[in-house]
Order: structure tokens, then sequence, then C-alpha cells
């Protein structure tokens, strides 16, 4: 082993080391995501700073104290990680320290001289955040634990800094940013923790950090809805001055414009109330005090002694995804519900309510859950089912479906914040570039179709990307990287026949990522080619001849309209359809060598958080992109014009455009 230090020195300096990033002492978290139920010792730290286990620590102990934050930065932007640490230095949490990940992002991490309350420390980094628009993990994840939980883990900076100077998780030097070795680092942040006092006084600087929740019947605090920080409509929900519609609905009028505001149950009016609150940083203890204090819809009075725990269920709810969004429209499938009976239960990927507010679904898949991510404009909440004004349960697909189950559709986790379209690009950008090689511009064509494929229901027709190459030249590569992020991938290659892609697509109108040369039959490749045809342009269903009980044969129109990623072998004979391809040759060029062979759980784990920031794109841009005339070229075909115009709608860059 080449070892940097004295092998006598090698104790003292892993002492120094598990002081500063000490935490829970009952678990770890190894480097593929992994909670080991083993004790953390002294071994832990050094087989992490020798380069043989990786060491991620829970920083949260069950006090609700830590020993050091961080903020995970998931991009490669060095530039905004200076911004984030400087702020923290402007504020006075001084020194704050840069760590280049190993997943090519960046930590930014604060020590403490004592262990200090967790809640203080999140509200500090969040602030910092929120000033620069910015919406990212933050560690620990939790002001507190519940009995049983452990929270989360991060991985430790200097894997194998014993024997060497990594160039990856290595905290970096605050003048030229090159990587500092593991004992000088130890001598800079023990030289200068950072102090109780120190956290106190910036602390006095910040806004108020919500009011918790006593843990016993203790006195809440005096809330007056004239102070609160909410919209007229709420204030107005929360003060019992509504009127009544049709079908007992809750009617709200906004003084101002005069425009009504409905609410189909008094559920529905609280779940506004809650998470207009929550949305605007008020903690459990202020929204229970909101409804001991006023009439509201009078639900939960009703529950008598355990109205309170009702309330908490609901913030609990509430809690989960809480953010903006926006009233557009989108596919119902209100045709189908009219033909349901009272109390029946439509299965769907996808709404818009009566009321406007949108349903997404959503899959947890380590809690192993789906359930709706609802938006309108008070915020976001979690439905595991949503209820029609006809009586009808709308629920997600269950988690046990083969389809979710074996990812052969991807769906995201929640809806997480971004900074900018922007830097969203640019990290869906870095992200394919990270795991299939591509040419420049179809790379930056990639990035966009993303997007694109996010809000593609607001365009009438669409086009297609395609690659062509032979075996080994990166196609299914390209299928996987682009696929993972798409709106809804459906991945079909692994279909037997295409009898079962017509119906998936029919459902849940998402992205078909497909590889035309796994269907080999001239029959089925005249089905997939039948698909391509009709489904880049909105109006023309695929009709097929099915039988109905067995017996008699009925047609049936099934949608194909949407977004596919498409691989072939050469090109199609049918030039209607190549028109509708922008397409890549792959095997041109010799691999470059920092495409990993193998995709790894830190893939799977950067395009789940990508979708997640695409679902928050999708509800904040979906019914604004409109097709642009201006970008129509006179000098082509009209058909290359009718299909490549909408995506040029989509990009902002006007120097992507001409390209």
């Amino acid at each position: 082993m080449n070892d940097l230090y004295p092998r006598e020195q090698l104790r003292n300096i892993t002492d120094r080391f598990e002081r500063l990033l000490s935490g829970r002492k009952d678990a770890w978290g190894a480097v593929h995501g992994e909670c080991v139920r083993q004790p953390v010792t002294q071994r832990s730290y050094f087989l992490h700073l020798i380069g043989k286990t990786s060491l991620g620590i829970y920083p949260l102990i069950d006090d609700g104290t830590c020993r050091f934050g961080s903020i995970d930065l998931d991009r490669d932007d060095l530039s905004l990680a200076l911004e984030i640490r400087d702020q923290l230095w402007n504020i006075g949490m001084k020194p704050a320290f840069i760590e280049r990940s190993k997943s090519k992002g960046y930590h930014i991490w604060v020590f403490f001289s004592k262990p200090v309350k967790a809640k203080e420390i999140r509200h500090i980094l969040n602030t910092v955040l929120s000033k620069l628009n910015l919406t990212l993990e933050v560690f620990p994840k939790q002001d507190r634990l519940n009995e049983g939980e452990i929270g989360n883990y991060i991985n430790l900076p200097y894997f194998g800094g014993l024997i060497n100077t990594p160039e990856r998780r290595v905290i970096l030097d605050s003048k030229n940013t090159s990587p500092v070795p593991l004992v000088e680092f130890l001598d800079m942040a023990e030289s200068s923790l950072i102090t109780p006092e120190v956290i106190e006084a910036v602390l006095d600087e910040l806004p108020r950090i919500p009011v918790e929740l006593p843990k016993s019947n203790g006195e809440l605090p005096d809330v007056d809805i004239n102070n609160l920080n909410i919209s007229e409509r709420v204030r107005k929900l929360i003060a019992g001055d509504f009127s009544r519609g049709p079908d007992t609905a809750l009617v709200v009028e906004d003084d101002k414009t005069g425009e009504l505001a409905s609410y189909r149950s008094r559920s529905e009016a609280d779940e506004a109330i809650i998470s207009s609150l929550l949305s605007n940083g008020y903690g459990e203890a202020e929204i229970v005090a909101v409804f001991e204090k006023y009439p509201t819809t009078g639900k939960y009075k009703e529950k008598g002694n355990r109205k309170r725990q009702y309330l908490l269920k609901s913030i609990t709810n509430a809690k989960k995804f809480v953010g903006n969004s926006k009233r557009v429209s989108m596919r119902s499938f209100q045709s189908e519900i009219a033909h349901k009976g009272k109390d029946s239960t439509v299965y769907i990927p996808s709404t818009i309510l009566g009321d406007g507010r949108i349903a997404e679904m959503v899959y947890d898949p380590r809690k192993k859950e789906t359930g709706f991510a609802v938006f309108n404009e008070d915020g976001i909440i979690y439905e595991s089912r949503l209820l029609t004004g006809n009586k009808v349960y709308l629920s997600p697909y269950s988690p046990h479906n083969n389809l979710i189950k074996n990812e052969v559709i991807l769906f995201p986790s929640g809806a997480e914040e971004y900074e900018s379209e922007e830097k969203l690009v640019e990290e869906i950008r870095a992200f394919i570039h990270d795991y299939v090689d591509l040419s420049p511009l179809f790379e930056n064509i990639s990035s966009y179709y993303v997007l694109f494929s996010w809000i593609y229901d607001d365009f009438k027709e669409l086009p297609y990307l395609r690659v062509i190459g032979d075996a080994g030249s990166g196609k299914t590569r390209f299928l996987l990287t682009l696929g993972s992020l798409c709106y809804k991938p459906i991945f079909a290659s692994g279909a037997s026949t295409v009898s079962p892609i017509f119906r998936i697509l029919h459902i849940f109108r998402g992205t078909l990522i497909i590889d035309e040369g796994d269907f080999r039959m001239s029959d089925e490749k005249a089905e997939v080619v039948k698909i391509l045809n009709n489904g880049n342009a909105k109006g023309f269903p695929v009709l097929r001849s099915e039988s109905v009980n067995g017996k008699e044969f009925s047609p049936k129109a099934y949608q194909v309209f949407g977004p596919k990623i498409v691989a072939t072998r050469g090109y199609f004979e049918d030039k209607a359809l190549e028109s509708r391809c922008i397409t890549e040759e792959m095997g041109q060029r010799r691999l470059r060598e920092d495409i990993p062979i193998n995709l790894t759980d830190e893939y799977r784990e950067r395009a789940e958080r990508l979708r997640n920031k695409l679902l928050m794109f999708r509800f904040r841009n979906l019914g604004k992109r409109k097709v642009n005339p201006e970008l129509v070229d006179r000098t082509i075909e009209p058909r290359l014009n009718q299909v490549f115009v909408p995506l040029l709608s989509v990009i902002e860059d006007e120097k992507m455009k001409v390209a």
C-alpha cells in the first residue's frame, strides 16, 4: 500500500476524521444505497479512508442534533457550488467546504464544534438555497426522527484519502479549487469549527423557523388570519366565509375579481388550506391553531377528541408534496368515468379533475407505493386515490402491476424543484453525455426532445428521435439513457408481439421506446410501422379488429399519438415515415473511453431525480407552449415544417434553433 502518511499516524488521522464526521453509531450506508444495520466503529472510518469500504453516515441523532450539515448539488456546476458556499460565508456560516462528489456533482459541508439542532441547521441551509432560487437536498433531511427511524445517510469524502489524493470525494481548496490532502483538510476544519453562538447569531438574521406542535396537549400559538401570508380566497375559507353550490360544493368569491372558486367537498377545501399554509412556511402548531380557532369547514371539529389526530394525518400527507402548479388543459378520462356506476373505481395514470386540479401518477420504488401528485394553485398534495363528482374513485395503477414492477414504464417519484429551464436542459445534456456517445448536435437535440416529451400533448404533430446502427454500435444504450428521462417511457423492445404495445400506448399515453430489430417477422414489422405512421399526429388512431366474448369481432380504435424514440438497422423504405425522424448514425467513430460499460445505481438515481424535476417542468409549462409560426421555413417541404416546428417551439436557445 502506497501510504501518504506514516503508519503510526494512521490511528490519529482516523480519530480526527471520525470526530469531525460522526453521526449515528448503530447503522451506516453502503455506496449502492443499502442500509447496513451494524455498529459504526473506528475501523469503519479506517476502511473508508484506505479505499476498501465506502462509508455513508446518518447525521441525525435520536435527540434531534447533528455534528455537520451538507448541501447536495447533483450537477457538474462548480460556479454554482462556489456561489452556495459564498452565500453561506456571507451570512456567517464560515468556513464551508466544497467537495467534489463521486457523482460528478458537489457537496457543500459545514462542521460544528458541538452537536446542534438539526432543524436550525436545515433552516439555515434551506434559507440560503431559497435566496438562490434553488431546491436541493439538505442533510440532515429531517428536523427530528420518529420512533424507529434513522433518517438518510450521506457518503463521506476522502474515500481512499489515506493512500492517495483522489480527484473526487475530496475537499477543494478555496482559492484555486484543487484537491486538498486529507490532513490539510482536517487542520483547516478543526481550527475553525462553527460554534452554537455563531449559529444563534445567524438565526437572528433569518426568517423565523415554523413553530413545532407540542408533543402533548400543550398551548398552541395565537394566530390571526389577517396577519397570515395567504391568499384572500384561502383566508375566506378559514373564516368560514363560503356558500354552498350544486352538489353541496363549497364556493368562495374573490372580492377583487368576482371570480368563484369551487371545492367539491370539505376535505378538498381543508386540503387547500393546509397546503397553502405549508407552502408559506407555517408549521404544524400554527396549522392546528388555525383549525382550532376558526370555523373553517367544520369537518375536523366533528371528529371530537380525535380531531387533532385526523388533522395531523392530513398535514403529514400534504407535506409529501408541496410546491407550485398551474391550471392547464390535459387529457381527461371523464368519458370513461361517465359510464361507471356509483362507487366504482377507474385506474388511470393521469387526469385533470373537474375543478382544474391536475393529477399525475407517481411511484416510490423504495416504498413500493403508487399515488397521485395533485397540483393546484395553492400547492401540491399527495393522494392515494381521488373521488370525482360522479362518486367514482380514480386510483393509480398498483405498484405490483407487472408493467411497473418490471420497469416497462417509469414514473417520477414526486415533483422536485429546478433552478431554471436553461439549467434543467444542461442537467439533461450532462446525463446523456455521461452515458451515451453522440455527436454534439444530436446530444443537444436529444436533450430538448426529452423536455419536449413532457409537454408533447400541447402539440398536434411531433417528430421521432431515431438512431441507426449495427449490433454493438450503442443503440440499446441510447434507448435506455434517453428513455429513462422521457415522459412515462414505455420500453417495448421486450414485447414478444406487437399486440400489447397498442394497448399500453392507448392507456398510458407516454413515450414509446422501441428497437425495430426486435421484431423480425414481416407482419410484426408492418405493425410497428403502422404505429409509427399513425403516431406522430393527433386524430389518427390505429384500428384493430378484436374478439368480443370470444365470438364476435369488433373494430377498436387505439390512440398511439406521442413521442417515440426508435432504433433501427437501416432507413425506412417509406419516405413519409423517414421524413418524420431526426436521425443519428451510431458507430461512426471510436467510443469515448469515459462511457461506463455498465449502468449503476447512480445512473438510476440521477434519472429518477431528473424525472422528478421534469414533472415540475410539465406542470409549469403545459398549456403554455404553442407552435410558433415564425419558425416555419418556406424553403423546405411542408411535411418537414409540420414535424419539426413543434420541437423548435420548445427550444429557447436561438443558437440551437439555427443549428
